[in-house]
């Protein structure tokens, strides 16, 4: 009699439905439920690395180009309840636990490879030769990487959080992602591995790949690989450091943060000079950026809520360099709303856009599409219903959009 298995499918297609490819065709597997764990992609688009177990008691990881016609597994099985084959972390963020560098040559995951239980991160080809261990060399099952933050835009180097010390103090570290043993403390502070697990996230790197900043405790730090130019960027009155964003063309950082019981969208040169708030202290709809717009001028629009109703909330657009403030909103015309999503015409100069907005009437939840012309101070409704999704894009001089399953074109109006 034979025995029938279920297994999971990891598939790559074209929009249209063309260049269907499964990626795990290739794999053998002896497990009654094999399953795929976690899936990361190359920056580059052109390989996959995913975690899968595919008998019962292994975990093992893969990397397979984006045509399904290689596929590699990165180390031999080795026991999942060793705690580190890998760690899919909270949330299953793959990325905490292995990427593939932006040039595609190399794949970075955390693993045990000698079966002591300590997580170590190691760097291997993508075809899994040339594995060396690039993190300190850990003997204790108390020493431990607790997540990868991310790796460097020119693939030359790494940053990660461990406990070295055996004692709960998670430190940011960086390593080399082609040799051993070239790791540097990238900042004093530490926390625990609670907070590591649940919190500080944020993380970027500069475009020339020489400086990494991250948050860490209620500081926000800069430094570059070697741990020489630790720069602090935020003043000692603000904590809570939350959501960064970067401005290249200007050489800035925007970030989240609490001065006086207040939040506050900061501004700072990635030099640490220039620290600016740009918003007032008005309470924040939700802690993020909608949109940024790296330019010579660079502005963001964000969302406040001045009022104690979700939806009596202002959509703001603000000049990063001077604090020029401008309402891109219509809420007097419309009543009280709750904005989120905001599109600039391209080559308008952003004096034209496109607003999704919607407003509260009675218990029903309306969303309503407008397309704005600053110069004109004009301003027109496209489309308002009381949809369970609506979505736009513009294309070519008209705009694409979805309501519920209902789509079509309809063209700017001037």
């Amino acid at each position: 009699m034979a025995t029938s298995f279920r297994r999971w499918l990891l598939v790559v297609q074209q929009p249209d439905g063309t260049d269907f490819v499964d990626h795990t065709a290739l794999m053998s597997y002896s497990t009654s439920n094999p399953r795929i764990m976690c899936v990361n992609f190359s920056p580059a688009g052109d390989y996959i690395a995913f975690a899968g177990q595919w008998d019962d008691s292994f975990t093992d990881l893969y990397v397979s180009s984006i045509d399904g016609t290689t596929l590699n597994r990165m180390y031999n099985t080795m026991p999942f309840a060793a705690d580190g084959v890998l760690d899919f972390g909270d949330n299953g963020d793959c990325k905490e636990r292995f990427q593939i560098v932006p040039d595609s040559t190399k794949i970075i995951y955390t693993a045990d490879h000698d079966a002591g239980s300590e997580r170590e991160l190691f760097s291997a080809n993508l075809d899994g030769t040339g594995r060396i261990r690039i993190s300190q060399n850990f003997s204790s099952s108390a020493q431990t990487v607790e997540r990868i933050l991310g790796v460097s835009p020119d693939s030359s180097w790494v940053v990660y959080m461990a406990d070295f010390a055996t004692n709960n103090q998670v430190q940011v570290y960086s390593a080399a992602v082609n040799s051993a043993s070239t790791n540097a403390l990238l900042a004093p502070d530490y926390i625990t591995s609670f907070e590591a697990g649940n919190y500080y996230r944020d993380f970027l790197f500069s475009d020339n790949s020489q400086r990494a900043f991250f948050i860490l405790g209620d500081n926000l730090y800069s430094n570059n690989q070697a741990g020489s130019d630790l720069i602090k960027l935020n003043p000692n009155d603000v904590t809570n450091i939350g959501k960064l964003y970067k401005l290249e063309t200007t050489q800035t950082i925007l970030y989240f943060g609490v001065q006086n019981s207040m939040t506050y969208l900061f501004a700072v040169n990635m030099d640490g000079t220039n620290h600016r708030a740009l918003t007032d202290g008005t309470p924040f709809s939700s802690n993020q950026v909608i949109t940024s717009f790296d330019t010579a001028d660079p502005r963001v629009v964000v969302v406040l809520k001045p009022g104690a109703d979700n939806y009596d909330t202002q959509m703001l657009e603000i000049m990063v360099n001077t604090g020029v403030t401008s309402r891109l909103d219509k809420r007097d015309e419309l009543g009280p709303m709750g904005y989120s999503v905001i599109d600039y015409i391209p080559g308008s100069n952003y004096r034209k856009y496109l607003m999704l907005s919607r407003i509260l009437s009675g218990s029903t939840l309306i969303y309503f599409v407008h397309y704005v012309d600053r110069d004109l101070n004009r301003t027109v409704e496209l489309s308002r219903g009381d949809y369970t999704g609506v979505e736009y894009r513009i294309y070519d001089g008209k705009v694409f959009i979805r309501k519920d399953n209902r789509m079509g074109f309809i063209p700017l109006p001037f």
